[in-house]
């Protein structure tokens, strides 16, 4: 995962991204165009992980080594504070496995005047 700032004022924009992908073609063989669900978390000083952006995407070809698919989640923070994307299944409909992203800390100044 990637931002695209790592300081921003309150509530500038922020696009976290990556991509998802079947790494070592590891995956479903009988339908490789399943959607797969990305969660954007947060977490301030404190606090637990809270979810913040979802967005869908899925692989578009069988599943093969060094196939991916892009995803990207834009939020305008107002508080410094860790992000972690996820990707995990619905219950009951496993085909990819549970991954997470490193951590990336967005530093969050006061709103400009």
């Amino acid at each position: 995962m990637r931002a695209s700032r790592a300081t921003v004022r309150a509530g500038q924009p922020v696009t976290f991204g990556g991509t998802v992908s079947a790494a070592g073609g590891v995956c479903c063989t009988f339908d490789a165009n399943r959607p797969q669900w990305v969660t954007l978390l947060r977490r301030t000083t404190g606090s637990a992980y809270v979810p913040v952006g979802r967005v869908h995407t899925c692989l578009t070809r069988d599943c093969l080594p060094g196939e991916d698919d892009r995803w990207s989640v834009t939020i305008r923070p107002t508080r410094t504070a860790t992000y972690v994307a996820r990707s995990v299944d619905p219950a009951g409909k496993t085909i990819w496995v549970p991954a997470a992203s490193s951590r990336i800390v967005v530093r969050v100044l006061p709103a400009s005047r």
